[in-house]
């Protein structure tokens, strides 16, 4: 299963992180813009089907929603990853300049030393919180020098299979609150349900219909959380028939949704 990693502000940089060892990458997707630029090691990329090594440095590019992994063998692995999103830096830049720099739902550009040093440059100033004030500014100075970067470089991109079921992701996710179902979404693909679960679960290991339902469960357990009554989490999630919703939620959680809502709520006021 492709884990959902959630960054609730429009931007977030890391600092610079290092990581000797790391064979296993999960599997993930996340609704921001990604850019990691990877210091040194040597870089093993999924995404969907396929795997791919790389040595660093170099720079890895995600679009919103894709599902990828990064992971290294047993050299030191530095990177430092930054996450945005477009209305971050909407009206900073020059036209289609998000579009010519993620050009597919991944990428990769391999860089020189030169070019990773004026790189990091930039995203010192843009971790540095005195400068927080400015990150959209200088995040879109960031973005310019990626562009002018990437016009000359070698590329690696992902295929359209992997683009595709991206795209499917990314509709679950703005539509779960909706009534979803294989047929309709495959419909709206123009493929057929067999070929869409068949696809779809050679990238994320569950169905259409699972994946779905995973995703209608992890915002059920954000609205109990905030105080939201059952019922309402129900329906706001995708699931109206409540006793639907609390038979599914305890088939993957162990506990019915009001003992869950109940736990929270005594954990907040002994805190």
């Amino acid at each position: 299963m492709a884990k959902y990693q959630e960054y609730p502000d429009p931007f977030y940089i890391e600092q610079t992180k290092e990581s000797v060892g790391a064979p296993d990458g999960c599997y993930h997707i996340h609704d921001k813009y990604e850019i990691s630029i990877c210091h040194s090691g040597r870089v093993h990329i999924g995404t969907g089907g396929q795997a791919r090594t790389i040595d660093a440095p170099c720079l890895l590019l995600h679009r919103p929603y894709s599902i990828h992994y990064v992971s290294a063998d047993d050299t030191p692995y530095i990177r430092r990853n930054l996450y945005f999103d477009a209305d971050f830096v909407a009206g900073g830049l020059p036209p289609n300049t998000l579009e010519r720099i993620f050009l597919s739902d991944f990428g990769v550009v391999r860089l020189d030393n030169h070019v990773l040093e004026r790189l990091e440059h930039f995203a010192e100033l843009l971790y540095d919180s005195e400068n927080r004030h400015l990150a959209p500014q200088l995040l879109c100075v960031l973005l310019c020098e990626v562009k002018h970067i990437i016009s000359g470089a070698e590329r690696i991109q992902n295929s359209r299979c992997e683009i595709y079921i991206s795209d499917v992701v990314r509709y679950i996710y703005e539509h779960y609150r909706e009534s979803l179902d294989t047929p309709s979404i495959a419909k709206r693909f123009f493929v057929s349900p067999t070929k869409l679960n068949r696809d779809f679960k050679k990238y994320t290991s569950l169905t259409v219909l699972q994946y779905t339902t995973r995703v209608r469960l992890r915002a059920a357990l954000r609205l109990l959380t905030s105080g939201k009554s059952v019922e309402e989490t129900a329906r706001e999630v995708g699931l109206a028939n409540p006793s639907h919703f609390i038979r599914t939620f305890k088939e993957n959680f162990g506990i019915t949704p009001y003992r869950y809502a109940k736990a929270e709520n005594d954990a907040d006021k002994r805190s």
